[in-house]
Formats: C-alpha cells, sequence, structure tokens
C-alpha cells in the first residue's frame, strides 16, 4: 500500500537528547550501505540490503533533517570503497572523517549485507561485495576497526547500526563451503567509549528478513523503536525520549519473538554501550506510525472482478501509480481524465449547497480529509478503507451516486478505488484538525520549498498565473495536503511522500496571503 503513515516531527540525534526546537542537523552526517549482490556466486543475494538503506536514509533525511549532502550512500560496496569512506588500520580519516564537522556533528553508520567470522582471529566482519567469504581476515573490513575508527573522530555522538550476522550462516545457506565454517563463535566486539552500536543478534546467530515487509528483520523493528514504540510502556517511560536501552528492550521483545514465530530460530540484538544514550527526543511525547517505502508492505495483490456497468472481468493490482492517480481522480475526475465537467449538477447534491459547479467532485461531499463535508452533510469515505475495489465501483455506478461509464470508465474507477481503499491519508496525523494547521517543521519543508517548488511557484508561492497564492492555501491544509502528496489532476508535477509534505506544508503556511 503505497504512503505508510509518517512521523511528522522533528527527531533529533544527539548524545545528550537534543530539544525538540532545536534546528535542522546541518552538521550530522551518515554512511548509508546497502550491499546486496556480491561477486562471489558463493554468497547469496542480501534481498533486501537495498530496501533497508532506502528506510534508513529516508527516516534521517525527512525525519532527523539530514541533509542529503551530508549522506554517504554506498551500494554494493567494494573493500576500498569501505576503506575509502571508513577508513582502514593506516588512517581512521576517510571521507566521514572529511564530512564531520569537529565537536558539532552526530554520526550515524548503518550497514545491511552479509557479515562474516574470522576462520583464524573468531573476529567480526563486514563483507564488502568483492570478497572472499572464506578469507575475511583478508577482504573483510573488520569490526572493531570500524568502532576504533568512529571513535577517534571528533564528534558530538557516534551511532553504529549493523544488519549483518557474522555466524557465516545467512537465511539462505552457508556462506563457506566448509560445513564446519558455520560453528565458529566469533568474538564479541568490545564496547567503546563515546560510540552506541546495535546490531542484529548475537555472534552465534542468524540475521533473519522480514519476508513481509521487505526488510532485514532487525531493520524492520529498530525503525519501528526509532520511531517512538521503544519509548513506550513497557519498553520505556513514555517520555518522550528513546534511549539505548529502550531500544534494546524493545527489539529483546519484538524482533526476538518474530524471529521465533516466523522462522523457528533465536535472534537477540546486542547493543554495545558503556551507559544508556538517548538517541532520540520525540516533540509530540509519543509514538506514530513510521512511513513505508512504496510497495513496502506487501507484493502487489491481484485484484479480479466485475464491475457494475461493465461486462467484461478486470484484472489489474494495487500499485503505487494506481493510488496515486485514483488520489487524483478523487480530486478531479474529469479534469484528470481532460473530459469536460457534466453540464448539471451531481443529483445528491443538495439545493442549499454552494458549489453545484463542483459537485462531481468527490471532496463536495465527502471532504479533503475523508470524513465528510459538513456544509452538505454526507458522511465521508473513511468507512471505505479496506473495503474491495469491486464493490467500491459497484457503488460509485449505482444511486446516488451514477458516475456515467460514458465519462469515466471501469478501469478510470478502479483506480479511484484503489485510493478510497488502500491510499487514504490519516489527515490527524499531519494536522490539528481543531486549530487547521499542519503538525510538520517548517525549517525541514523550507529547503525542499526552495529546490522542487520554486521553479513553479516563486519563493513567495505567487508566481502560478490564476492559482491561488500558496500562503492563502494552507488555509485549507487537508486540500493542500491531499495535492502535495498526489499531484494536480490533469498536470504533470511533482508529488511527494507524506512526511516530506507535512513539512512542506508546515513552510507554506509561512508564505506570503
Amino acid at each position: 500500500m503505497l504512503n505508510r503513515l509518517l512521523a511528522v516531527m522533528l527527531v533529533l540525534l544527539a548524545s545528550g537528547g537534543a530539544s525538540a526546537d532545536t534546528i535542522v542537523n546541518a552538521h550530522s552526517v551518515a554512511v548509508i550501505i546497502g550491499n546486496r549482490i556480491y561477486a562471489s556466486d558463493q554468497i547469496p543475494a542480501v534481498e533486501y540490503a537495498h530496501r533497508d538503506a532506502d528506510a534508513m536514509k529516508r527516516y534521517l533525511v525527512e525525519v532527523l533533517g539530514y541533509r542529503t549532502d551530508n549522506v554517504i550512500d554506498l551500494r554494493d560496496a567494494t573493500q576500498s570503497q569501505l576503506e575509502s569512506v571508513l577508513g582502514n588500520s593506516r588512517t581512521f580519516q576517510g571521507k566521514l572523517w572529511q564530512f564531520v564537522k569537529a565537536g558539532q556533528s552526530d554520526i550515524v553508520v548503518y550497514f545491511s549485507g552479509h557479515g562474516a567470522p574470522g576462520m583464524k582471529d573468531r573476529k567480526g566482519y563486514l563483507l564488502p561485495t568483492d570478497a572472499d567469504p572464506s578469507r575475511p581476515e583478508i577482504n573483510g573490513y573488520p569490526i572493531d576497526l570500524l568502532m576504533d575508527n568512529l571513535a577517534k573522530i571528533d564528534a558530538k555522538s557516534r551511532i553504529l547500526f549493523i544488519d549483518a550476522c557474522f555466524s557465516g550462516a545467512t537465511p539462505k545457506g552457508s556462506l563457506v563451503a566448509s560445513a564446519s565454517a558455520i560453528h565458529i563463535v566469533p568474538k564479541a566486539p568490545v564496547a567503546t567509549p563515546g560510540l552506541i552500536a546495535l546490531t542484529a543478534g548475537q555472534t552465534d546467530q542468524i540475521a533473519s528478513w522480514d519476508e513481509k515487509n521487505h526488510h532485514g528483520l532487525f531493520t524492520e523493528h529498530l525503525l519501528d523503536g526509532l520511531y517512538g514504540r521503544a519509548d513506550a510502556m513497557p519498553y520505556g517511560n513514555a517520555d518522550g525520549k528513546v534511549t539505548a536501552f529502550e531500544v534494546k528492550a524493545y527489539l529483546d521483545d519484538v524482533m526476538t519473538y518474530a524471529a521465533r514465530r516466523e522462522h523457528g530460530r533465536i535472534q537477540v540484538a546486542s547493543l554495545y554501550a558503556m551507559q544508556d544514550t538517548i538517541l532520540v527526543s520525540l516533540p509530540n511525547r509519543s509514538a506514530v506510525e513510521r512511513p513505508r517505502l512504496p510497495n513496502d508492505a506487501e507484493p502487489q495483490v491481484a485484484v479480479r472482478g466485475t464491475p457494475s456497468g461493465g461486462n467484461s472481468t478486470t484484472s489489474t493490482a494495487i500499485t503505487n501509480e494506481r493510488v496515486m492517480r485514483g488520489g487524483r481522480l478523487y480530486d478531479n475526475w474529469y479534469k484528470e481524465l481532460a473530459v469536460s465537467r457534466p453540464n448539471d449538477p451531481h443529483p445528491a447534491y443538495p439545493l442549499s449547497g454552494k458549489a453545484p459547479k463542483n459537485s462531481w467532485r468527490c471532496p463536495a461531499c465527502h471532504g479533503w480529509d475523508y470524513t465528510g463535508e459538513r456544509a452538505v452533510g454526507f458522511q465521508g469515505v473513511v468507512n471505505a478503507k479496506g473495503m474491495s475495489e469491486q464493490e467500491i465501483v459497484r457503488i460509485l455506478r449505482s444511486a446516488p451516486h451514477s458516475y456515467p461509464i460514458n465519462r469515466i470508465s471501469d478501469s478510470d474507477l478502479l483506480d479511484l478505488a484503489a485510493f478510497i481503499s488502500h491510499g487514504q491519508i490519516d489527515m490527524s496525523l499531519f494536522i490539528d484538525l481543531q486549530q487547521n494547521i499542519a503538525r510538520g517543521r517548517a525549517e525541514l519543508g523550507k529547503a525542499r520549498y526552495l529546490s522542487e517548488c520554486v521553479s513553479c511557484h516563486g519563493e513567495d508561492g505567487k508566481q502560478l498565473p490564476g492559482a491561488l497564492p500558496l500562503g492563502m492555501a494552507a488555509d485549507y491544509p487537508a486540500a493542500l495536503l491531499h495535492k502535495i502528496v498526489f499531484g494536480q489532476p490533469g498536470e504533470t508535477n511533482h508529488s511527494f511522500n507524506q512526511g516530506g509534505a507535512a513539512h512542506l506544508l508546515a513552510y507554506i503556511r509561512t508564505l506570503p496571503r
């Protein structure tokens, strides 16, 4: 399902737990490594490594406020690339060190890929994509070295997340031809002052995959914890601050249970820390649902049936493209389809209604927040979430909706139904519906507006001829958020995931009217 709900909050990563009012993490630096495809035919692919990396990068940029140019993004990294960025045994001053502003930068290093045990030294190694799994001491990247090099960098905080195991076993089998290799139990790294390290499992365990959500099991639940679930009882104290110990407690319960239930194996995350440390400060002091990558939750689902008004069986799939298009059809279907507007008002629209010309548009009756337009007394479409697309199409064809087949086809209505069933935004997460203002952070939205919106709308939001100034459009935050997420009907334009959209909406409110 497209666009799971995003926490519209500023989360600040700092060793002492920064205030919620702190400016965006302008000096924070991250290294995101997703090693999926390995050169050796002995090494199976890490199916979800790139998706893991995408999700962590999205968290850092859109929620924590890391600058995109301060995120060093490595996919299928070789040994030389890892050493170039993270340093080696001769020097810790790699590209990461170059990016750090002394004493002012927070550091996050994230790795999703394979790990392996040293055959002789029994230490844990990250495997570059050009590695020989039987010789990690020669062409692997030592965990101990990584932790030592990070500790040498003059930074405010250093956090290391590793979704890999070091037993030599994987969900797809052994990395090493010798069967005895997987019985080598690597030595655990030593906790390093000034560094928090959290890994997917104990040294002799397998890092499992979450087949349903298409992530590493560790990454899936780590992100949930960082978005605030780890602060909730019974793992935390619900004080709005997520600590390392709270995340560990959350993983010990939720992730470890999932590994046993889904895979029949034991997987317990390892935390290396000298003391508990605040990882995340939640301005709203409560956990919310995290965003999902497109098609992240489940594979495409076949939807088959015969909608009313047509006599052929329609076969389609719930895809992001269909849900996005359905959102634009909900906004203004005749503009999206480039057909003329029906001349007469919608037959169900009351005579007392104030916008009869727009009465064929869904929001005229069902509202931009999907809960119903109070002025005309209709209920919303929120109760249709999860309803079959065929049933929604049947309702739209039947009275009182009576959508004409000569204006909007069954396939078009199926896309509209895909949005209604799978794509509605929970506006309450992004908008204070009592005050009618966005919950996002204007400072996070400003950079995106200036980079992606200003060319059309201008710096003051008034550049588009005939359009309502954006500063005034912000008086209607639900309508504006819907358009930001799904785009304008009938136009080629940008659309944004819900998290970026909420921050953008908050910034637009600051523009002149």
